[in-house]
């Protein structure tokens, strides 16, 4: 059996998506070559990408563009950040 790299905590929120959060680039890399899928939203409309660029890791953010994280995704509230 295989572990869904996919699944969601209570927030919404993915392994990918905490890892982004943290910097951890390895991790990243392991999980989206595990089918981590880049693009998925948190209940406040936020992705990996997202956290990335929050918190400045450049080399995360360029990981996960490589993986093909659609870098115009827009969040859950009135401001609507890309």
């Amino acid at each position: 059996n295989k572990i869904n790299p996919n699944v969601q905590d209570y927030a919404g929120r993915t392994p990918l998506q905490c890892a982004a959060y943290g910097g951890y680039i390895n991790c990243m890399a392991v999980l989206m070559e595990n089918n981590a899928d880049p693009n998925i939203q948190d209940k406040e409309g936020r992705t990996a990408l997202h956290w990335s660029c929050n918190n400045g890791y450049l080399d995360a953010i360029k990981l996960l563009l490589d993986f093909a994280a659609f870098p115009n995704q827009l969040e859950n509230n009135e401001e609507r950040y890309t």
